[in-house]
């Protein structure tokens, strides 16, 4: 087994059994004050490791680069507000459908890499366009 899949398949693991402990949590508190906590909580493990490995010098290098500001907005779409409205989607829905349907975001993922980035659409990504859009039906009632 290579590093990419091994490292894939314990993302897919990790990711599968994290939104349990979020829907535990959830039932106690508002989904934005949620998010605060899980954000801070981030931050400072991140920081940790960040000084840990000694790459703090890297890390203030970066900030001010053009990457940077795209890691930002990065971080704003996808773990500030899809977050938040994952955690509204979690407290009132049940995990085994909301994780599903907000896990269909290779299909947006595809769609605007295709209409920004200039990327091919092959028959297999429209083949698995289609079975995601098949499952989110199937999970929607």
């Amino acid at each position: 087994m290579d590093k990419v899949f091994l490292y894939a398949l314990l993302t897919a693991m990790l990711w599968g059994f994290a939104p349990l402990f979020g829907k535990v949590g959830l039932k106690m508190m508002d989904p934005l004050l949620a998010l605060a906590i899980r954000t801070f909580f981030l931050f400072l493990t991140v920081n940790f490791l960040i000084i840990f490995t000694g790459k703090i010098k890297e890390l203030f290098a970066l900030l001010p680069s053009r990457g940077a500001f795209y890691v930002s907005c990065e971080a704003i779409f996808g773990a500030i507000l899809g977050q938040l409205f994952y955690f509204y989607a979690l407290k009132e829905g049940e995990a085994s459908r909301v994780v599903p349907i907000a896990s269909a975001f290779p299909l947006f993922t595809a769609l605007f890499a295709f209409l920004f980035l200039g990327e091919k659409f092959q028959w297999q990504k429209v083949l698995g366009a289609i079975l995601i859009v098949g499952g989110m039906t199937l999970l929607r009632r």
